[in-house]
């Protein structure tokens, strides 16, 4: 195989980017789509994210809907369930997390 189409991350040049983390987290809160949940595993693994909190009624692994939309992205994005959206956000705030909301 032509080492020129070899995905990026197969590469010696990717292999220092394996594992870096962007150091930030999104915050799911009442998210009632469990393809839209899966969509956003695969948008945190895309970007290196470092956690995704999922809190409310947002659904969270395992279930279908969520791998199949996910492609596996599940797998890989360190996620944490958590009912209470402030308290989860409160303890964000303590470990000097700076807070946007949308």
């Amino acid at each position: 195989m032509d080492s020129d189409r070899l995905p990026f991350q197969v590469t010696s040049l990717g292999s220092a980017y394996e594992g870096l983390r962007l150091p930030a987290a999104v915050l799911l809160d009442n998210i009632r789509s469990m393809y839209n949940v899966g969509s956003l595993f695969r948008t945190a693994d895309a970007v290196g994210l470092e956690t995704l909190y999922l809190c409310g009624i947002t659904a969270y692994p395992p279930k279908s809907a969520i791998s199949k939309t996910a492609l596996g992205a599940e797998e890989s994005v360190v996620w944490q369930y958590n009912a209470d959206a402030c308290q989860t956000l409160a303890s964000l705030r303590a470990r000097n997390y700076e807070i946007a909301a949308n």
